[in-house]
């Protein structure tokens, strides 16, 4: 991993896996490392069990679309003891983002991965693991390769100053849209909602939802790591009602039109 040079940016971690005991053995989550030609998967594994050890874990992956996504290295983890995560690394050679002044190409994808392993039981009365393995898989859920991936979650000092400078503003894009989160059962779940699809940071704590409230504005910067690097910033009109759920109305800017197209249109893909 040392050879594929600068990272561009890491995501939060995601489960792939149920996050209780009882629905899932086995917790699994991924957090994507972003570089200029390669994405690396990085599989945080931990078991659950005390009574069993996992050995030589490592993926089985691919994806069914010709999206230009190539595996090219999955290094495995050797040992999974109860409680203590172990890392599983996949090396993903990606292809470019693309920008012309008449479009924009984002790569997007999906990946499938199993969950494979080896299962040595503990004796209960010696507390000693048993040498012969049996191996076993286990199915993980998909792993999307967004474009919130790479979003950079860059603060600006002053959100509204730089807003009002951007306003009719010749370099940057404004796009608008609007639409609802039918299902959010509030203002708040529709703030966090937001944050975590379009990858960005939240200014001026506008993250923070008074109780019972129906109307709220959340402001967002980020930067694109892509294409040189290009700020972004959005702001989010709410209104909320329980029998309709959250309205909203993005609007995003940046320098790159087609960048605020397809940020402002993120729930339309």
């Amino acid at each position: 991993m040392a050879n594929l040079g600068e990272l561009l940016n890491s995501t939060p971690p995601q489960y792939l896996t149920e996050s209780d005991i009882v629905s899932s053995p086995y917790h699994v989550k991924v957090i994507k490392h972003i570089f200029h030609r390669h994405i690396v998967l990085q599989y945080p594994v931990t078991n659950t069990l005390q009574e069993q050890v996992l050995r030589n874990l490592t993926l089985e992956m691919g994806t069914n679309e010709d999206n230009g996504y190539t595996i090219q290295t999955i290094i495995p983890a050797l040992e999974a003891v109860y409680n203590e995560p172990s890392d599983i690394y996949a090396i993903i050679k990606r292809p470019p983002v693309k920008s012309t002044d008449k479009e924009f190409k984002f790569p997007a994808a999906n990946l499938w991965n199993n969950l494979r392993f080896y299962i040595h039981d503990i004796d209960a009365k010696t507390n000693q693991v048993n040498n012969e393995g049996f191996p076993d898989e286990f199915q993980l859920d998909e792993v999307e390769i967004k474009i919130a991936d790479f979003m950079r979650r860059q603060s600006v000092p002053n959100f509204s100053t730089l807003w009002a400078q951007t306003d009719n503003s010749d370099q940057y894009s404004s796009i608008v849209s609007t639409f609802s989160l039918s299902t959010v059962p509030s203002l708040k779940d529709g703030v966090n909602e937001m944050i975590k699809v379009l990858g960005m940071i939240p200014c001026e704590n506008s993250q923070q939802v008074a109780d019972n409230a129906t109307k709220h504005v959340l402001f967002l910067s980020g930067q694109f790591v892509e294409l040189g690097g290009i700020p972004v910033l959005a702001r989010v009109r709410m209104r909320f009602s329980p029998q309709q759920g959250a309205g909203m109305e993005l609007t995003v800017r940046s320098t790159n039109k087609f960048l605020s197209e397809a940020l402002a249109n993120i729930f339309f893909t």
